[in-house]
């Protein structure tokens, strides 16, 4: 259950309507898992928490993911690479955040925040901030998911025109979408098929009364570049 409202997570624990939940896009302080917690209810977050107590998770490594795919740039002569991410309220936009503002220090790049947009993710939005920052001199853009780059290519694309391939572009990639499309992509990628499958076996762990302490993984994204990307 993604992105549960805690009124709708209370009417599936009383009514027992479920063995066992999966909750994402959490929360430092998340209100869900300490309610979880409280009710001794079986469950498993895709994301971490700051909570002191501990809990179940499956977790993508965001900040080494950020950190890779702004690297990448990096390393094929961006200097001016912006971020495309999404709320700050979740734990993973945070970490993501680091990544990216780590590889720029690691660089000599100044993090400037002009080149820093925290958006609700929707492709149009993205396309939309997206010229604003490529009109503002970015030539590059990191990019949290594929919908975010899908409209980040064409916001980029319609504000500079014949300039456009110069512009490089990363993602954190769950699909092997760049193999489809024309433009250079950096895509740090973990399969969602494989997120899935340890977010199920960790949930059934959790109902058998696994310990939590092994009900607990972070994997890594691996890179992918496709296509010949501009310096």
């Amino acid at each position: 259950m993604g992105d549960l409202a805690l009124d709708k997570l209370t009417e599936v624990v009383k009514g027992r309507n479920a063995d066992g939940i999966i909750l994402d896009h959490t929360e430092p302080q998340d209100a869900r898992v300490r309610y979880l917690l409280e009710q001794d209810m079986p469950f498993v977050t895709f994301g971490r928490t700051e909570l002191f107590t501990e809990h179940a998770y499956f977790d993508i490594d965001n900040e080494f993911a950020a950190h890779q795919g702004t690297a990448s740039l990096i390393a094929v002569g961006k200097r001016r690479i912006a971020l495309i991410d999404g709320d700050r309220r979740y734990m993973f936009v945070r970490q993501r955040r680091r990544g990216y503002e780590a590889a720029l220090r690691e660089a000599g790049l100044k993090v400037d925040e002009v080149l820093i947009r925290h958006i609700n993710v929707d492709a149009d939005l993205a396309r939309t901030v997206a010229a604003e920052l490529a009109r503002a001199g970015a030539d590059g853009f990191v990019c949290v998911n594929e919908l975010a780059f899908l409209g980040a290519r064409a916001g980029a694309r319609a504000a500079l025109g014949e300039n456009f391939g110069s512009v490089g572009f990363s993602m954190r990639a769950g699909t092997n979408l760049a193999d489809y499309i024309g433009t250079p992509a950096h895509s740090c990628y973990y399969s969602r098929f494989e997120a899935g499958w340890n977010l199920a076996d960790l949930l059934l762990k959790r109902i058998a009364d696994e310990p939590v302490s092994r009900c607990q993984r972070i994997v890594r994204t691996q890179l992918r570049v496709t296509g010949k990307q501009q310096a």
